[in-house]
């Protein structure tokens, strides 16, 4: 019985470690700046034309750098009420900081 309520514990922590990693990622990935994700929905919202050359601009080497240096910066400031939100859903009644 031991075994199995150990089993049970370090499956639900690796269970949990999975769900804040893919959550994490997910909203990483989505942040606006290039090479992420979420600077191609910058060209969804441009007339056609205006659209190429963005989608142009974003494939340059410079800009890649500097949004990842953006993206570094703000991942602390995306990532911690993401945190909050699911340990809000996971324990509903446990207050976090």
């Amino acid at each position: 019985v031991i075994a199995d309520s150990q089993f049970v514990d370090n499956l639900g922590r690796f269970l949990s470690m999975l769900l804040m990693l893919n959550a994490i990622l997910c909203a990483f990935n989505l942040i606006p700046f290039p090479p992420l994700d979420g600077a191609a929905v910058i060209t969804l919202l441009l007339p056609a034309e205006m659209a190429l050359r963005v989608s142009n601009a974003l494939r340059s080497p410079g800009l890649a750098l500097f949004g990842l240096l953006v993206a570094w910066y703000l991942f602390g400031e995306v990532v911690e009420p993401i945190w909050n939100g699911i340990l809000r859903l996971v324990h509903p009644d446990v207050s976090y900081g």
